[in-house]
């Protein structure tokens, strides 16, 4: 019965590859360069039915001065915890497919190449790990990612796992990870209709393209008879993958063929739609890091800018920061419609404190709170407007210790007041408790 079904597998995606490899792009001419009303980018329609957008064209994967200290702070705190740190930057499948951008798209892979290539010089002069991918510059392998959707393959994700797996077993650490005889089986086929064509299609008066089909996959323990479970749900594992929707989505099994490279568990805690560091920033938080800290932190993200913004809310929880003690400004406010000054710096109690100087720590009585809109005034008539949080942080618990001196041209400004804005009605009366302490430079 297994065989039947695998020969049927095996007929269904030999039939739509057939069908694939002969599907003409659909004509749309007014499509290239349209802007697209709905998510503010442009289509543009490569060779051989590739898709893609203006956004995911960019080039930009600079490291600012203030981030690169920001990650080497980093990289010393998980060491003092025992912790390796492997970061993974993820070329975009523009250079990693540059013949299948048109022409008039007037891309330029060199400079794309080369900008990544200064993104991993950057990060290695900083003394980070980092996995080496630019053989998937060379790659004759022609779905290692999506045609039509920004994400990687299983197929792009297993030779990834295996890139890691070559980096880090000349390391120390890969001697000290408790291994276990993983396999990986596929076990079905799925079809994407990626948003991105779904919105082309739109545009394109209902002619779209097809599904992009690929296998689905499962990792079995081999001296496991359950099919279903690799490991203990109560057991942790010595490996921890932070990372995107390229390491959150279940059907492209990134953990899973990591799980089977490195032949070791792999607890994933990634989170889709998070951006660079919310899954990092979310993990720093967890009663699981604080407990049991992993012998290795492997970090993926598709390689993009890095802003020492980022990274406000999760050093400050490496640190060990706190403003419970010595606090130099305490305040309870229950919050109305509008501006709410939830701490001020004036008056007789005024003090000389420049920005660099000081942590905040905002406490909102709702735990469900993730994300909110602050305003910072200072003294020399000038306030800084920023979203703290995310909607995907979920170890937030309505607390958030953060340092705001992350933005060098805010540094030497002398701190006023700190005001959270209120427009949704469900908000008034929330209580937050607010502080504001200094910190050691």
């Amino acid at each position: 019965m297994k065989c039947l079904i695998w020969v049927l597998l095996l007929t269904f995606s030999l039939t739509i590859n057939a069908q694939q490899s002969n599907y003409t792009t659909p004509e749309c001419e007014v499509i290239n360069g349209i802007d697209d009303n709905n998510q503010n980018k442009k289509f543009i329609q490569g060779l051989d039915n590739w898709l893609f957008t203006e956004k995911q064209l960019s080039v930009n994967t600079e490291i600012s001065d203030d981030a690169a200290s920001m990650l080497a702070e980093l990289n010393q705190q998980f060491k003092k915890r025992g912790s390796t740190l492997i970061l993974v930057p993820v070329p975009r499948r523009n250079i990693v497919y540059p013949h299948k951008i048109p022409v008039s798209a007037n891309f330029d892979f060199e400079i794309a190449k080369n900008k990544y290539l200064d993104h991993i010089t950057t990060l290695k002069q900083l003394g980070l790990h980092v996995a080496d991918l630019t053989s998937m510059f060379s790659t004759k392998q022609s779905q290692l990612f999506f045609k039509r959707d920004f994400h990687w393959r299983p197929e792009g994700a297993k030779v990834t796992a295996n890139l890691i797996k070559e980096y880090v077993k000349d390391l120390p650490v890969y001697q000290q990870i408790k291994k276990q005889q993983v396999l990986t089986h596929s076990n079905g086929i799925y079809g994407l209709e990626s948003k991105l064509q779904k919105r082309f299609k739109i545009h394109c008066q209902d002619q779209g393209y097809p599904k992009e089909y690929h296998k689905l996959y499962q990792n079995v323990s081999s001296d496991s008879e359950a099919e279903n479970a690799l490991f203990e749900e109560d057991e942790i594992s010595d490996v921890v993958l932070l990372g995107t929707s390229f390491s959150a989505i279940p059907r492209l099994h990134f953990a899973g063929f990591l799980s089977e490279a490195m032949q070791a568990g792999v607890d994933n805690y990634s989170v889709a739609g998070g951006g660079l560091v919310v899954a990092l920033t979310q993990y720093v938080h967890s009663t699981e890091f604080k407990n049991n800290p992993p012998k290795l932190i492997i970090w993926e993200y598709p390689a993009t800018n890095i802003k020492a913004s980022m990274f406000a809310l999760a050093l400050p929880k490496l640190e060990d920061k706190s403003c419970d003690l010595d606090s130099v400004i305490s305040t309870n406010v229950q919050l109305k419609l509008g501006e709410n000054i939830v701490a001020y710096n004036g008056g007789e109690d005024f003090k000389k404190m420049k920005q660099k100087q000081l942590l905040f720590d905002v406490n909102f009585g709702n735990k469900a709170v993730k994300e909110f809109k602050l305003t910072t005034h200072f003294v020399e008539n000038r306030k800084i407007n920023r979203k703290i949080g995310h909607s995907r942080l979920q170890e937030m618990d309505g607390h958030f210790l953060f340092d705001p001196s992350v933005i060098t041209a805010e540094q030497e400004l002398h701190f006023l007041a700190l005001a959270i804005n209120v427009t949704d009605p469900e908000w008034v009366g929330t209580k937050v408790t607010t502080k504001v302490c200094s910190k050691e430079l």
